[in-house]
């Protein structure tokens, strides 16, 4: 009688092992493509920087090295840097189907800007000292120095790394054309992840990479701005595409009541860090 008493112990002990290591083998194949999903969601999250909150100023870092200005990739370059996303399209203001996400870094010679433009459509074929970039796809920058005087400035870059900068004075009503005369001296460069101009494909992304230098700020108090100095600044995206029925998808870092992106009073701070 013992025996057989400790004979279906150890059966019982058997049995309930077996069903622990299925419930195991089950738990595990539930819960991989949970552990994949974050794994992919960590990988594609922006890496390195803090995340800018609407409503602060944006904390523009100090580069901790020279900043390349090609084409190439060069993410220990833009590490620290905080990082801009959740693009919204003005009016209501619902996020932006192209997404954007972008950083800023300064030093005492250039200001930089790193923006990957996802876009599924990549079409671009302006490009020369006048030429109106922002009718097709474009990444654009706006700064306004301090002070309620004088004006502020324009970027755009698109996808075949054309590059319009503007000076625009406030009050004072001047030509597209006499703006665009402004040379800032700034260096821009592209990666595109796709075909540009071929709309039965689908493209990824193009990205900018921009040193633009202080000299040319003929508006701004101090060149460069002096650590813990504010601007004000947006950046913006204007995408054509096949996906928005032949039309575009305007967009911005900032909520904005209507597709204005000359609304410097409203523009958020952008402050340069030691």
């Amino acid at each position: 009688m013992a025996l057989n008493r400790r004979t279906d112990v150890l059966i019982l002990l058997a049995l309930t092992l077996a069903a622990g290591c299925s419930a195991c083998r089950r738990d595990e194949a539930t819960t991989q493509p949970a552990r994949a999903a974050r794994a992919a969601a960590s990988a594609s999250a922006p890496a390195g920087g803090d995340v800018w909150v609407v409503g602060q100023p944006y904390a523009c870092r100090r580069a901790r090295g020279p900043i390349t200005i090609d084409a190439a990739d060069h993410p220990d370059q833009w590490a620290h840097a905080m990082v801009i996303k959740d693009f919204k399209v003005p009016g209501a203001n619902p996020p932006a189907k192209s997404r954007t996400t972008a950083r800023m870094l300064w030093d005492d010679k250039n200001l930089y800007l790193h923006a990957v433009a996802e876009d599924v459509d990549l079409r671009a074929t302006l490009k020369g000292v006048t030429a109106r970039l922002w009718t097709e796809d474009v990444v654009e920058l706006f700064l306004k120095p301090p002070g309620d005087g004088g004006g502020y400035y324009e970027f755009e870059v698109n996808p075949i790394n054309a590059l319009l900068d503007l000076e625009i004075p406030i009050g004072r009503h001047t030509r597209f054309e006499s703006r665009a005369q402004w040379d800032s001296g700034a260096r821009s460069a592209v990666a595109v992840k796709g075909t540009i101009e071929r709309p039965d494909d689908k493209d990824v992304s193009f990205t900018v990479v921009v040193a633009i230098p202080w000299t040319h700020f003929n508006f701004a108090p101090d060149r460069p701005p002096k650590p813990g100095q504010t601007w004000k600044f947006i950046l913006a995206r204007c995408d054509l595409s096949k996906a928005y029925a032949g039309g575009q998808e305007l967009s911005t870092c900032v909520p904005l009541p209507k597709p204005d992106f000359h609304m410097y009073k409203t523009y958020p701070q952008i402050r340069f860090d030691k």
